[in-house]
């Protein structure tokens, strides 16, 4: 048996709290026997006490000579072991129903016992052999001890009755602990069987059958609410490995023309002699698609890396106003020989969360797709704010995007049919989107109204 188990556990737990419930009202219930028992005899003896008591006093006032012949003893006297005894103000017995020699010592005990009470007191006492529930009363007139009367209701019944209950409810409480450990195992099995159930279909969901879902058990409880957490976790994972897949096969498709045409060069170069002017030429193509092959491999490892770990990113404090003018001078000279115009609007002290190089990486990839596909024209670079956002925006007077690609944009590898004549590897957009949604950014991309498309980038702003 595992005792780490949760159905171990809950066994116990249940069978130590039913346990531990059972045992406080079968001793509640002892409890209150025995004080209904001992207070009933109590009363009787109490009664019957005083009335003695009252007769002792009165002799004992008038002269101090008692005569025990007129006692009021009558009723209460014939009840078989009853006891009682009178002693003066030094201990002496006055009056004993059994010869006061053989108790002696009881006496003197019962006559202190009294003496130090100094009112009423009741105790347990055996006498002979049988026990007895002892009534001690102090006679007193002007604080002025007289005497002392001591009376005893036998009450051997009462505790061979407490006894027999006592062996009663332990017998029954040693019955009712088996099949309560028993019921407990029971209840918790039955407890656990849809976690069971939903751990013996989660074993057998791997990650060629992401499709499956765990049954729904329409219970309204815990249960069902995991079930949804499982199944919606299976949709994300299923989802990514998809994702995966395809990002795998779009590395592999863009990797594989490259990588032929080098092999074509080279084979073409190793089938016959060629002067040396031919073999510059097939290096520096060769050359050419290397660097293409370089550009695709350290896209995919910056995207790689933007979705890695994205817990991990918002460390840092960066001033996005000084990293947009260093994007400004940046673009500038990447649109050298492009005959471009790039103007700026920059709101100063702008402050986001995120790393600076990733957001510059994020940003200069905007900025270069837009100055690749914006041949002779403008671009505008801005950075505003409003109450809670920082507003990034690149607008150019390209060809613009059609509507057909725009919805696709940001995937990875995705290549519109106007760019397919311009160098690049289709992860520039797909990285940006990556490191911005990273930061809890937003980006979009729309056609301008005239000619080009506005890509916008909204950030939290930090106060």
């Amino acid at each position: 048996m595992n005792t780490k188990s949760i159905r171990f556990r809950l066994t116990v737990w249940y069978s130590t709290a039913l346990i531990i419930s059972i045992a406080v009202i079968f001793v509640s219930f002892y409890i209150i026997t025995q004080q209904e028992l001992y207070q009933h005899t109590d009363v009787i003896l109490t009664s019957h006490a005083k009335q003695v008591a009252s007769y002792v006093q009165k002799q004992l006032e008038n002269g101090g000579i008692f005569v025990a012949d007129s006692l009021p003893y009558n009723e209460f006297g014939v009840i078989p072991g009853m006891l009682l005894f009178i002693t003066d103000k030094d201990g002496a017995i006055l009056y004993s129903t059994y010869p006061y020699k053989s108790i002696q010592n009881d006496i003197s005990y019962l006559f202190n016992q009294s003496k130090q009470a100094n009112q009423e007191t009741i105790l347990n006492r055996d006498f002979l052999g049988t026990s007895q529930r002892m009534i001690l009363i102090s006679l007193y007139k002007d604080n002025k001890l007289l005497g002392t009367l001591m009376m005893g209701h036998p009450i051997d019944v009462i505790q061979k009755s407490l006894n027999s209950l006592l062996t009663n409810l332990i017998s029954l409480f040693a019955l009712i602990v088996i099949p309560t450990i028993f019921g407990g195992w029971i209840l918790a099995k039955r407890a656990m069987q849809p976690i069971d159930s939903i751990s013996e279909q989660m074993q057998r969901i791997t990650s060629k059958n992401l499709k499956e879902r765990i049954n729904n058990p329409q219970t309204h409880d815990e249960i069902e609410t995991l079930v949804h957490t499982f199944n919606n976790l299976l949709v994300r994972l299923e989802t990514a490995f998809s994702r995966e897949r395809q990002f795998i096969g779009d590395v592999a498709h863009e990797l594989k023309t490259p990588l032929a045409t080098q092999r074509t060069m080279i084979e073409v170069m190793l089938s016959k002699q060629r002067s040396n002017e031919e073999h510059i030429k097939t290096l520096n193509e060769l050359l050419v698609d290397n660097q293409h092959l370089t550009n695709i491999v350290k896209d995919v490892l910056e995207l790689a890396w933007s979705e890695a770990d994205k817990t991990q990113l918002n460390t840092e404090t960066t001033n996005l106003s000084d990293l947009t003018e260093e994007l400004y001078e940046i673009a500038i000279k990447l649109s050298e020989t492009k005959k471009l115009t790039i103007t700026k609007h920059i709101t100063k002290n702008l402050l986001v969360a995120g790393k600076r190089d990733k957001l510059l990486r994020a940003l200069l990839n905007i900025v270069d797709n837009a100055i690749k596909y914006t041949p002779n024209g403008t671009i505008v670079l801005s950075l505003t704010n409003d109450i809670n956002t920082v507003i990034v925006k690149v607008k150019d007077t390209g060809e613009g995007i059609s509507n057909v690609d725009i919805p696709h944009i940001f995937k990875r590898f995705y290549r519109g049919r106007k760019s397919q004549l311009i160098d690049g590897s289709g992860l520039g957009l797909a990285i940006a989107y990556s490191i911005i949604t990273t930061y809890k950014g937003k980006l979009t991309v729309k056609n301008n109204h005239g000619k080009g498309v506005t890509i916008t980038a909204v950030f939290p702003l930090i106060h």
